[in-house]
């Protein structure tokens, strides 16, 4: 054993030794044994070369029809794109009647994800969608009135994809006119849950303040979650019987500080190839853990400010990981829309911390005060203006009418 930790348990016992609480809680922290799996990579290895490309493609399409040579894709538009929808674009785009599609269809990818809320729209309509209490009782009871990560009790019932994005009329028509470029730039299966999923994200007022678009989380950790410090991933679910399931999820901490841009600042897709250069070359530092590129020792300014953002388990105190798995109980019926929520989340996290725009999502992701437990506000038209969404759903559907309609 290693000496330094045998000195300190022996001299913690002793200062400690007529205080039976202290040897309890360190006990407790001893033989806790909280399961942990290896986090992937948050940049999928396996489809980076394809994506490179496809994205280098598609930006050498726009530069020809522009003549604009210096243009250059941003870190999410680069980080989003799914591949098969990039490969099947790409194949539509090289059609030269179909050229000019390009240039709308990257202003759908270019800009940032989220901006801050369009108060031009705030006028429009007075209706709105208060929350389902009962929804909201259904969880915390699946989640035993606690934390699902800390076990910590009086939780916030947590919305993963925000009640905002269709708790009023006008955000709803907003996340209506975000649907197209969610489902094709955020890595969904292209599936009939998918679209189901995503349609109830804005087919009426409240229409996603439902169980399975909901966790309970400690204060402390929602507002963490809303500014990009952690995102779950899911990983699979289990049947338990009697109409329920059990939910695998994995808790990771996000990269901190790799740089300073925000999501409207351009990469150079030549650099993505070289190792040395690439967007994960700078993931040294997380969220909530000392990096593993600094010795015990060393006196890492980055890895103090790190360290800072601690969250650890309240019965044990010991700290929660990136890779750390818990697990929560969700009707069956409704785990593969919960599945594609938490997907949803995941892909935006992920691609706002790797591209530097953790600064935006946390303006975008800012508290709502109406709302008592901290709902987030809903997306602008960040990912482009509404007629060239409508305008791409529209080009899909006519690609669909007409692939139905071929005998």
């Amino acid at each position: 054993m290693d000496p330094e930790v045998t000195a300190d348990v022996f001299a913690f016992l002793h200062n400690y030794k007529n205080e039976p609480k202290a040897k309890e809680a360190l006990l407790r922290f001893l033989q806790a044994r909280p399961a942990r799996e290896p986090v992937v990579s948050l940049i999928p290895v396996e489809e980076y070369a394809m994506r490179l490309d496809a994205i280098i493609e598609l930006r050498d399409i726009y530069r020809q029809q522009t003549n604009e040579q210096d243009f250059e894709f941003t870190g999410p538009g680069f980080l989003h794109a799914d591949i098969p929808d990039l490969v099947g674009t790409l194949a539509l785009f090289r059609q030269p009647h179909q050229a000019e599609y390009a240039d709308r269809l990257l202003q759908v990818l270019q800009p940032a994800l989220f901006s801050r809320p369009d108060s031009s729209h705030s006028g429009q309509s007075s209706k709105s969608k208060n929350r389902n209490e009962n929804e909201k009782s259904n969880c915390l009871d699946l989640d035993k009135k606690v934390c699902v990560i800390t076990g910590a009790p009086n939780p916030h019932v947590c919305h993963i994809i925000p009640f905002a994005w269709n708790k009023k009329a006008a955000n709803q028509a907003t996340t209506f006119n975000f649907r197209t470029a969610m489902a094709t730039f955020l890595g969904l299966p292209n599936d009939a849950v998918t679209r189901d999923a995503i349609r109830s994200l804005h087919v009426e007022l409240g229409s996603s303040d439902h169980v399975w678009n909901m966790i309970c989380l400690s204060p402390l950790l929602h507002d963490w979650w809303g500014r990009g410090y952690f995102a779950i991933k899911f990983l699979g679910d289990e049947a338990l019987g009697d109409g329920k399931s059990s939910v695998k999820l994995q808790f990771v901490w996000m990269p901190l500080f790799i740089n300073k841009g925000t999501a409207k600042e351009t990469i150079n897709l030549e650099e993505q190839r070289d190792p040395q250069t690439w967007l994960s070359k700078s993931l040294t530092h997380h969220h909530g853990e000392r990096s593993q590129s600094c010795r015990p020792g060393d006196d890492c300014p980055t890895c103090h400010l790190a360290e800072k953002v601690i969250c650890q388990t309240a019965l044990t105190h010991r700290p929660v990981w990136s890779g750390s798995i818990f697990r929560v109980t969700r009707p069956t019926a409704g785990v593969p829309f919960f599945q594609r929520m938490i997907d949803i989340q995941w892909a935006i996290i992920c691609a706002a911390s790797l591209s530097g725009q953790a600064q935006d999502l946390e303006i975008a992701l800012k508290r709502d005060p109406s709302d008592p437990e901290g709902q987030k506000v809903a997306p602008s038209a960040g990912l482009g203006d509404p007629e060239i969404l409508e305008w791409l759903q529209n080009v899909q559907l006519g690609e669909e009418q007409e692939h139905q309609d071929t005998p």
